[in-house]
């Protein structure tokens, strides 16, 4: 007897909810992995421009501006990398979840096509070229290279956030791309064979956005919207995934004839978490309320003036907060981590 095609499905899209989080880590990088490349790359040129900057010779705006132009080759050396990678994940993914149906005796249509890749490292690279323009036309104008970079104060220009949050929604995208086109093409037409829907299937751990949470498990037609909810969210309907920066969620091809039980289940972890974390924020707001009121700073930091109460009341907070969860992403990192 062959597997049951939804479950098939499902295994395919939880893998690559964990294969978006490893392209993030490793190409663009975060808090927790640094030595991503993107951060990499910002934080080589950031320190190029210092170096030049503090040298203060006569050709050290020639020299910045090559060390943009390298600084570009390599985000769009690494955006091409990416982008296909993900992309091949998810033309790889619609060819296994389609091979559970077709095991199982159902004729399904393919459009066997794929992503644009040239366009959307365009896209992605539209950020950056942003920064470059407006990075030049200071040097142009004589402006403090320092101003680039920023200091204590002024965050700089050249921040590696800003592309860090294009290019994983571009990630995400390529790899939603990859399986959509490969199954429908990108006319979105489908051919003659088995009508079937599609599910959103979350990467369930404490990054998990409320949106992501309350979209878990959801099943529309494959040629429809599905229906957004939480926060944060890009907008009330979406085709497809990414539904927010650094979304990880995914798509799985479904079929109510080969229902196992499985949706329910999602159903009900996502409705646990919301509810715990509910709770845990509830807690949260009286611990800051009853700080405010001692006359001491919401926060968990201890302080030497603290009061044996305060300090107590620090420690719940810092308990509840890591009980609900509180949402993490890539964008925090900076070149300077």
């Amino acid at each position: 007897m062959p597997p049951n095609p939804n479950a098939t499905a499902l295994r395919a899209a939880r893998a690559d909810n964990r294969y978006l989080q490893t392209l993030f880590n490793r190409y663009i990088g975060t808090a927790e992995h640094p030595r991503g490349k993107l951060l990499t790359a910002y934080r080589h040129a950031r320190a190029q421009i210092a170096a030049l900057a503090k040298a203060g010779h006569r050709g050290a705006e020639r020299e910045i501006r090559e060390v943009l132009r390298v600084l570009e080759y390599e985000l769009r050396t690494i955006g091409l990398e990416v982008i296909g990678d993900a992309a091949r994940r998810g033309q790889a993914s619609a060819r296994e979840q389609l091979a559970g149906y077709v095991e199982d005796g159902a004729t399904v249509a393919v459009a066997g096509e794929g992503v644009d890749l040239p366009a959307m490292v365009n896209s992605w690279m539209a950020e950056y070229e942003r920064q470059r323009t407006a990075a030049l036309g200071m040097l142009a104008l004589g402006t403090d290279p320092m101003v680039l970079i920023g200091d204590a104060i002024r965050p700089g220009l050249l921040q590696p956030a800003p592309i860090a949050k294009s290019g994983a929604n571009w990630i995400s995208t390529a790899l939603g791309a990859g399986v959509a086109n490969w199954l429908i093409g990108r006319d979105k037409r489908k051919g003659a064979g088995m009508v079937y829907d599609k599910q959103a299937i979350a990467a369930l751990d404490e990054r998990t956005t409320d949106c992501c949470l309350r979209v878990h498990g959801q099943i529309v037609p494959f040629d429809k919207k599905f229906k957004l909810v939480g926060t944060p969210r890009f907008a009330d309907e979406l085709e497809w995934s990414p539904f927010h920066w650094y979304c990880r969620t995914s798509v799985a091809m479904y079929h109510e004839m080969f229902e196992y039980g499985e949706t329910e289940r999602m159903e009900y972890r996502a409705k646990v978490e919301l509810e715990a974390r509910a709770e845990a924020q509830t807690h949260i707001d009286e611990l800051k309320k009853r700080l405010a009121e001692l006359g001491a700073r919401p926060d968990v930091r201890h302080r030497k003036d603290d009061t044996d109460e305060v300090k107590k009341l620090r420690d719940d907070l810092r308990f509840w907060r890591i009980s609900a969860r509180m949402e993490t992403h890539p964008a925090h990192a900076t070149s300077r981590r």
